[in-house]
C-alpha cells in the first residue's frame, strides 16, 4: 500500500498568489492522502490481527502436544507394568510418540508462522514511516517530514490572515492590507476580518473575494 507525499504547503514569505495556490493544492489532497492512510491503517490492523490468530494457534498445538508426550509416557508405563500385553503397548507407545514428534512439528511451524506475521505488521508501520504511536495526537494530520523520508503528526497546514479595508485619503478608491504577523490596529480600517483558506482582492475599485 502506498502513501504518496503531500505538496508543498505554503510559507509565510510567499507571495500572495503562490501561498495561495500552494494552500489550495494541499487541501485538495487531503482527500486521497486520507483515504490512502486509512488503507494503510486496515492493512497494518489486518496483519495485526492474522498475527494474534497464528499465536493462538501456536499456543493450542504446544499444548496438544503436551498432552500426547503425556500420554505416550502413560502408554509406556502400562507397558512395563503389565508383561502379557508388553507388545501391544509397546507398538500403542511407538505410535503414540509418533504423533507426539509430528504435533510438536506443527506447533513449532505454527509458532514461527506468528512470528513471521508479526514482524511483517511492524514492518509495515516501519515501511511508511508513519508515527507509531497516537496518543495525545487528538485531530492532528500527517504531513511531510523535512527529510522527505517519512510523515510527521501536524496540529495545522494553513495560517490565520488579517485582511483590513480602508478608504484612500481622497475617498475615491478601496485599499486593501494583508498580515499575518505583527501587530495591527484595527481602528485605522474601516473593516476587517480575519479568516484561512479565502483571498480578497481590488477589481474595478470593487472588493472581489475568493474561497
Amino acid at each position: 500500500m502506498t502513501i504518496n507525499a503531500l505538496p508543498s504547503a505554503p510559507l509565510p514569505t510567499d507571495s500572495t498568489s503562490e501561498f495561495n495556490r500552494k494552500a489550495f493544492t494541499l487541501v485538495y489532497a487531503l482527500n486521497a492522502f486520507v483515504s490512502e492512510t486509512n488503507d494503510t491503517a486496515a492493512l497494518v490492523n489486518t496483519n495485526v490481527t492474522a498475527a494474534a490468530l497464528s499465536q493462538t494457534t501456536a499456543a493450542t498445538s504446544a499444548t496438544n502436544a503436551s498432552t500426547s508426550a503425556s500420554s505416550a509416557a502413560a502408554s509406556a508405563t502400562l507397558a512395563t507394568t503389565k508383561a502379557t500385553s508388553a507388545n501391544a503397548s509397546a507398538t500403542s507407545a511407538s505410535t503414540s510418540a509418533t504423533q507426539s514428534a509430528q504435533s510438536a512439528a506443527e506447533a513449532l511451524a505454527s509458532k514461527n508462522a506468528a512470528a513471521q506475521s508479526a514482524t511483517q505488521a511492524a514492518s509495515s508501520v516501519s515501511a511508511q514511516n508513519i508515527p507509531s504511536s497516537l496518543i495525545g495526537q487528538r485531530l492532528k494530520i500527517l504531513k511531510v517530514n523535512d527529510a522527505e523520508t517519512g510523515y510527521d503528526l501536524a496540529a495545522s497546514v494553513a495560517t490565520p490572515r488579517f485582511y483590513g479595508f480602508a478608504l484612500s485619503a481622497d475617498g475615491t478608491e478601496i485599499l486593501l492590507s494583508e498580515e499575518n504577523s505583527g501587530s495591527i490596529v484595527s481602528s485605522n480600517f474601516i473593516s476587517w476580518v480575519i479568516s484561512e483558506n479565502v483571498s480578497f482582492s481590488i477589481q474595478n475599485n470593487e472588493l472581489a473575494l475568493t474561497i
